[in-house]
Parts: C-alpha cells; sequence; structure tokens
C-alpha cells in the first residue's frame, strides 16, 4: 500500500493504492480508515484498488490507513506535510551587532510537530539549526559584517518533514532588522505634571534618532492600557503622568530607530510609578427610585453602581450612607448600605459619599426615599420567574397614575445574610418602558436574587418587589 505521489502535501489531493497477489479483487478487499471507517475504493486492474482523498488538511496530519484482504489486514500510517507558508517572518538585530534573531509561527497541526525541523542561512553562510518555542519558532543566525545598512540580506529558511525539504526566501536590509540597544543607566524623575527617563550619555548623544511608544498598565484585567504620546525635553523623554489618584501604574517604553520599516524593540523598558493622592473625584452613583423596605426586620436596604479602581483613589477608601437628619447606615459594602430601625412613617433623604484618608468626595449622591406606609400601591404585584424560557413578568402596581417606567434588578445572593447582594459580582439595572410586564434574561437567572421597581414621574417608588428567591 502507498501513496500517489509518494510525498503528500496539507490542502491537495492523493491516490492511495493498494495491490494484491490475488489473481482477482473481490469485496473482501477493501481500504479502511482510522476505527474502521471503510472507503468507497475501485478496482483499476484485477489485484489493484485505489481510493482518492480530493483534499488533506492545510495544517497537515497523521493519517492511518488499512488495506483488507479476507482476515488480513496492511496498515500505513501517512504523514501529510504543511506546506512551508511562513507569512509571520521577522528577524531582529540588536545595535551594531552581528547576530541575528528570527522568529515565525510554528506551523502545522500538533500531531506533526515532532517530525519537523527548521534550519535558516544569510546570504551564503552555513545553516543554523532553529528551536521551537511553545507556539513559535526562534533562529539565531549571523551576518557578515562587510555589508551596507541598506543591503537586501537572503534569508533561506528550510523546513525538513519526513525526509523532504522545503525552502522559503525572505529579503531583509540591516535597517529593517536593528533595534537601539537599552543602556544600563535609566533615571526616572517627576517633573510636576510629567513623568521623565533619562539615559546615559552615549543615548543621550543619538536621542533624536529614535522614535519611542509609551504604555501604562494596570493589575486589574478589566482596565485596558493607556497608551501616552512621548515628549522630548531637553535630555530627556517624558509623558504626561495620567490623573488617577493613587493608583499604581507600570510604566512600559519600546524604542526604534527613526526611518521607514524601522522595527520596534522587543524587549521593553519596564519601571512603576504611583500618582499622586487627593480626595475621589465623585461619588458613587445612586438610581432613583431603587430601595427595598423590609418590613420584618424593619430594614431599608439601598444601592450604588461600585466605583471603577481608577476612580477609587484608594488610601484606606470607604464609603458613607447617612440622612439629612443625621441617621447612618450600620452596615455597607462597596455597592449598598442597610440602615436598621427605619421609620417608614416618614419621608427621609438620603446621602452617600465615598473617602480615602486624604478626604472625602467634594459633592454626594442623594436618594429620595418616600414614607412607605403605602409602598404597596406602588409596587408591582405577582413576580414570577419561568424557569423554561428565562423571563420574569409581573403585574403592574394598582396605582398606575404617572407610571413611566419599571427598573429591573437582579444580583447574585449575598452569602452575607445582611445583605441581599453578592459584593464581589456587579449589580445589574435595566429599564423597561411602563407598558410592558416582562423582561428576557440573557442567561439563566433562576439563582438570583431578583427585583422590580415602579418608577413614577416625580422620581420616586414605592421601592423594590423582590422575586420568590428571596421571600
Amino acid at each position: 500500500m502507498y501513496p500517489e505521489p509518494f510525498t503528500v502535501y496539507g490542502g491537495d489531493s492523493f491516490d492511495l493504492i493498494c495491490s494484491y497477489n490475488a489473481s482477482y479483487v473481490t469485496p473482501d478487499h477493501f481500504l479502511s480508515f482510522e476505527r474502521g471507517y471503510k472507503l468507497n475504493s475501485v478496482a483499476i486492474d484485477n489485484h489493484t484498488i485505489v481510493y482518492r482523498i480530493l483534499k488533506t488538511p492545510d495544517e497537515g496530519a497523521l493519517l492511518s490507513f488499512y488495506c483488507n484482504a479476507d482476515d488480513q489486514q496492511i496498515w500505513i500510517e501517512l504523514i501529510v506535510i504543511p506546506k512551508l507558508n511562513v507569512r509571520d517572518f521577522e528577524c531582529i538585530s540588536e545595535g551594531e551587532e552581528l547576530a541575528v534573531k528570527c522568529s515565525f509561527g510554528r506551523l502545522g497541526n500538533k500531531a506533526v510537530w515532532d517530525y519537523m525541523e527548521y534550519y535558516l542561512r544569510i546570504d551564503n553562510g552555513e545553516s543554523d539549526k532553529c528551536k521551537a518555542m511553545g507556539n513559535r519558532v526562534e533562529c539565531n543566525t549571523k551576518y557578515s559584517n562587510a555589508t551596507t545598512e541598506n543591503l537586501k540580506h537572503t534569508f533561506t529558511l528550510e523546513m525538513t518533514c519526513n525526509r523532504n525539504v522545503q525552502k522559503k526566501f525572505f529579503h531583509l536590509s540591516r535597517t529593517q532588522m536593528k533595534v537601539p540597544p537599552w543602556g544600563k543607566d535609566i533615571m526616572t524623575t517627576t517633573r510636576g505634571i510629567f513623568t521623565c527617563m533619562g539615559f546615559e550619555v552615549s543615548t543621550i548623544l543619538s536621542r533624536n534618532a529614535y522614535h519611542y511608544k509609551v504604555r501604562l498598565l494596570l493589575k486589574n484585567p478589566r482596565i485596558m492600557e493607556i497608551m501616552v504620546e512621548p515628549i522630548k525635553q531637553h535630555r530627556d523623554i517624558c509623558f504626561r503622568t495620567p490623573r488617577f489618584n493613587n493608583v499604581n501604574f507600570e510604566v512600559r517604553v519600546w524604542r526604534r530607530y527613526i526611518g521607514i520599516d524601522t522595527p520596534w524593540t522587543r524587549d521593553y523598558y519596564a519601571f512603576s510609578i504611583l500618582t499622586e493622592a487627593f480626595p475621589p473625584d465623585r461619588p458613587p452613583q445612586l438610581q432613583p427610585g431603587v430601595f427595598f423596605y423590609e418590613p420584618k426586620k424593619n430594614y431599608l436596604y439601598i444601592f450604588w453602581k461600585e466605583l471603577e479602581e481608577l476612580d477609587l483613589n484608594r488610601l484606606d477608601f470607604t464609603y458613607s450612607a447617612e440622612t439629612t437628619t443625621g441617621k447612618k447606615a450600620i452596615a455597607k459594602t462597596n455597592s449598598s448600605a442597610v440602615f436598621h430601625h427605619w421609620d417608614h412613617t416618614k419621608s427621609a433623604t438620603v446621602l452617600v459619599w465615598n473617602q480615602n484618608s486624604v478626604g472625602r468626595s467634594e459633592n454626594t449622591s442623594k436618594l429620595e426615599v418616600p414614607a412607605l406606609t403605602d409602598s404597596l400601591l406602588h409596587q408591582p404585584q405577582d413576580l414570577w420567574y419561568h424557569f423554561e424560557n428565562q423571563s420574569m413578568t409581573w403585574k403592574p402596581p394598582r396605582d398606575v397614575n404617572k407610571l413611566i417606567s419599571y427598573i429591573v434588578i437582579w444580583c447574585s445572593v449575598s452569602s452575607n445574610s445582611t445583605f441581599l447582594c453578592e459584593d464581589q459580582k456587579p449589580l445589574h439595572l435595566e429599564s423597561v418602558p411602563a407598558s410592558i410586564q416582562n423582561y428576557q434574561f440573557n442567561t439563566q437567572a433562576a439563582d438570583l436574587n431578583k427585583a422590580v421597581v415602579a418608577l413614577y414621574e416625580d422620581g420616586t417608588s414605592g421601592g423594590m418587589s423582590l422575586s420568590e428567591l428571596y421571600l
């Protein structure tokens, strides 16, 4: 049994041929694939059958075939070789050094990786064996010093697999490969609203020969990196320090030679900065009408959207909540607070702010809580969660005069019985028109706390009507 052609490449077709010593082929003579899958082979003469594979996997593969005759089997393992279609080949040479480090994405299915080897040479030099590094291949080689900056070098990449050799050629000049080296004596300083980097003397003399790229990163994965514009000041490279309070950034700096097609340094220079600390810029945001009164415990729960890390200015950061008459919340999380012994016969104004060791936010958020003696008149009725289609329905409140909308609220159940919502997970709020009494969840919400608020024209409500999970 053998393939035709003998070498099979990814994406190509081939014939699988099986010859027998028998004088003629019978239905008991057939070809099969892995796990015994029978192939619709055809006889081309009295002792030979063939099956045509129209297209092999582009990324290559290890394929097992069987030639069957009566109770006998002949087995062959066929290596489908991926084609040497390298599209991300790149080379880097640091400063005036003659060493070159090239790399590209590793080709093919993982099943054939162990059969593949790569070699690289520059111009007419000797070939150097490359090394696989995870999903990439790295090749270290050298070029002659008898070259000019703009001379194009020919890189010959060879891939061997199952005694087959493929070649691919790349043409790069030193200008397209050379990156500036990093010096040893880099100093960082703060100058008012700027952060600056000072370099050693040899770098200062050629400072104007470089382009710089600066990124600021936070450890919090929810916050994307920040790109800042580098500025040349005297002998230093500076950037405007972000106005985020008491935030620790990792600064990463890349540079390249000025010119067309010059590459950025693959490694970066890194250092940390801590921005200035001052009071929080703003208080948490309260949603009008969103609160919950628990008559059995005589508790009032209020909720807000937790501030992002860049707003926190963390230096002993806390939230505070109290009424204009001085009644303070007994317990607080990062997104809610609970008042005990709430007098539901009187209206009240609740103020919420945040503070750190430097001071409190200049402004406060305000929530108007009406007298709750007739709160049931202004609460949605008969909340019901439908498990089969992940939706919730309700009936309008008894008083629909000047009703403008509903607010659907859901959150993960808190492990602390003092609170309704889990502090480490977000609180969700969605507005629904007053003409609609249902809400469709995107995922299963059976195990969540769910509630609906009926919001009136003056911004008040009767508070949250909770689903059966809490009740």
